[in-house]
Formats: structure tokens, C-alpha cells, sequence
């Protein structure tokens, strides 16, 4: 497996943490490298409608891949606020099947499967499985990988498609038009770190995204803050209902 994070080269904070937590927890010899981030000075005359910061993800994403895949390995594209656990170095290379894109985690945006994600991750016991993504409602490019085989495929699927949205947006389209094939470790073998949610680089401070951030640690760790999955969903239903009165 090759490990690559996406980091500004102003973030030197965030550039610490990541090496710093990579070297804690990859395996002895697994190197990390840096893509220096495009930065939204430079992707905002791209073509497309999303914003400046948005286009400077998505292109941010795609130098990664074109530039560490080699053709041999899979490559773990990681950003660079990310938990990882230890089964994230083993549990993706015991996924089967015929898969382009492996999540190590994600924001679920129908808040009903909370509860239920829970429940099964309970049942789970510790032992990792993989959900197939064609239709289930994900978001988040924070931890995933590109299969080995898959490079090229994956470039052109991007290539293709007018940055019109963020690039986990455009990578859910991609995988529900059938494009891409993509499944998700399950549990989480990743999540976002909690500086995240004050501090994102490509939006302001969302209340709601703090609560998606909440869960997904929740699935990561069987513990996040305290509250259960249940309690995280009727929050996100009532911050829903205030914002849209």
C-alpha cells in the first residue's frame, strides 16, 4: 500500500499532526508522502461552478492520485485532519470483490440509518466488513483508497466531469451513475479529527457538520462524545427543522 495525504504548504500545523499520528499508528517501514494542496488562488479560473476552495480539493485530489499511484499498489489518499486506527493498514486489503474506491469512512446523509449503523456496528464485534456504495447516501474524500488497478479509470471518471460540485459530491454521483464502483469499511477504520469542526478549509462552521462529524466517530470508536447514534439524529433532525423555518 502507498500513503499519501494532501496538505497546503501554509497548514504547517496540520502538516505536524498528520506525520505525527501517521508515524504513531502505520506499520514499521510504510512511508507517508505529501501532495502539496493546490490552493484556491490558483483553481479558481478552472472551469466549473464550484467554488474556488471546492475546485482546489477536487484538483488537490487528482494531482494525489496521478501523481503517487503507481500502477502496482493500492494507494491510501488520506487529507490531512484525519483519526486513523491500526485496521486501517489491514483491514482494506482483505476487501473483495470489483471495487475502484475504498472509504475508510463517511458521513451518512440520511440521519434514519443512524441508529441502525450503530446497532450493527455493535453486532459488528470488532470484526470489519465492507457496504457497497452504489446506493447509499455518502459524502466525505477524508481516508479512502484507489485499487491498484484502478488509476486510470478513476482519472477519467473525474476528468469527464465538470467540477460543479465538491469532489466526495462528485465522487457519489460517479459511483450511483454505476461509473466507479466504491464500498466502505464498516465499522469506520477512520474519522475526522475534532479540530476539524471548527476549522475546515473549504467551508465555514457548520453546526450540522459537527453533528455528522460527531457520528462518524461514534461508528470510528464505539464512543465519539458520549452521545449514541440515536441522540446525534434527533439533534440533526432539529437543527434541520430550525435552519429551514
Amino acid at each position: 500500500m502507498i500513503c499519501g495525504y494532501i496538505n497546503l504548504d501554509r497548514a504547517t500545523e496540520r502538516r505536524g499532526y498528520m506525520e505525527a499520528h501517521f508515524a504513531e499508528l502505520a506499520p514499521p517501514g510504510v512511508p507517508l508522502t505529501r501532495t502539496p494542496a493546490i490552493d484556491a488562488s490558483e483553481a479558481a479560473s478552472a472551469p466549473g461552478g464550484a467554488s474556488a476552495t471546492e475546485k482546489a480539493c477536487f484538483l488537490s485530489h487528482l494531482k494525489a492520485i496521478r501523481e503517487l499511484h503507481d500502477g502496482r499498489s493500492h494507494l491510501l489518499v488520506l487529507e490531512d485532519d484525519v483519526i486513523l486506527s491500526p485496521a486501517a493498514f489491514t483491514a482494506p486489503l482483505q476487501a473483495a470483490g470489483n471495487w475502484d474506491l475504498l472509504l475508510l469512512d463517511a458521513a451518512i446523509g440520511d440521519i434514519r440509518l443512524w441508529p441502525a449503523l450503530e446497532a450493527r456496528r455493535q453486532a459488528a464485534g470488532g470484526a470489519i466488513g465492507f457496504l457497497d456504495l452504489a446506493v447509499m447516501p455518502f459524502a466525505c474524500s477524508a481516508a479512502y483508497l484507489v485499487n491498484r488497478a484502478s488509476k486510470e479509470r478513476v482519472l477519467a471518471a473525474f476528468a469527464t466531469t465538470p467540477m460543479n460540485a465538491p469532489y466526495d459530491i462528485t465522487m457519489r454521483a460517479l459511483v450511483h451513475a454505476g461509473r466507479l464502483r466504491a464500498c466502505l469499511a464498516f465499522p469506520f477504520v477512520s474519522s475526522i479529527a475534532a479540530f476539524s469542526d471548527n476549522t475546515s478549509q473549504i467551508r465555514a462552521p457548520n453546526p450540522l457538520d459537527e453533528l455528522s462529524n460527531a457520528f462518524r466517530r461514534r461508528i470510528f470508536d464505539g464512543v465519539g462524545d458520549g452521545r449514541s447514534a440515536a441522540e446525534l439524529a434527533e439533534e440533526m433532525a432539529r437543527a434541520l427543522k430550525a435552519r429551514r423555518q
